[in-house]
């Protein structure tokens, strides 16, 4: 695969990650948890999307001997991120529609997780191009 189109795989985790953190917290702030929702449907798509190029096998890589890690491994270590932060998603919806009370507390962890990925794509797309 191409550098531009592994560009492109993580321009768009990257951006549903945004707008899902966005909907997230502006559902939450407002109290609006139709948008809450929709963030977290977001995210549970973005992991979808990452199962799906991870079981297609879209990227392809060659082994490099070396210290220094591909940039081709690290986009696949980031999109097994998104399908258990997808899973982590789905876990904290479960416990909405079951009013438990710790519902609050996963959808921090939720929101924190999806911070942590947005900035990991942040940085493999300042990674130069080999």
């Amino acid at each position: 695969m191409g550098s531009l189109s592994l560009l492109g795989l993580i321009t768009i985790s990257q951006y549903a990650l945004f707008g899902g953190i966005v909907l997230v917290l502006f559902g939450w702030f407002e109290k609006k948890e139709k948008l809450t929702y929709a963030g977290q449907t977001v995210f549970i798509l973005s992991g979808l999307f990452a199962m799906g190029i991870l079981l297609t096998n879209t990227i392809n890589f060659q082994p490099v001997e070396g210290a220094a890690i591909p940039k081709e491994m690290k986009i696949l270590s980031l999109l097994k991120l998104m399908v258990w932060f997808a899973g982590l998603n789905f876990v904290s919806i479960v416990l909405r529609v079951l009013k438990t009370n710790f519902y609050k507390a996963s959808l921090i962890v939720v929101t924190l997780a999806a911070l942590c990925l947005f900035f990991i794509a942040f940085n493999l797309l300042q990674m130069p191009v080999k």
